[in-house]
């Protein structure tokens, strides 16, 4: 069922855009094992705060919460906490 959800939204994407979509952020972080491995997607992105590397799961990569108000300096000090 989510992985039908996933592919049908992919291709309304595409379709809308006229381009490839080839990265997914999943929904509120929500994610399993049997989601992760996403048909047509190159790399999706978790919730899970933190620095993707060279041999993290492309499916199950970290990031950096970043909000609208902050300036480089507060952006930066983001990344050393990582």
């Amino acid at each position: 069922m989510a992985r039908h959800q996933i592919e049908e939204f992919k291709r309304a994407l595409e379709y809308g855009l006229k381009k490839p979509v080839e990265f997914f952020a999943y929904p509120h972080g929500s994610y399993n094992d049997t989601v992760a491995d996403l048909a047509g997607y190159r790399a999706a992105v978790t919730t899970e705060l933190g620095l993707a590397k060279a041999d993290s799961n492309p499916f199950k990569l970290r990031r950096i919460r970043v909000t609208g108000h902050y300036n480089n300096e507060k952006f930066i000090e983001e990344l050393y906490k990582y």
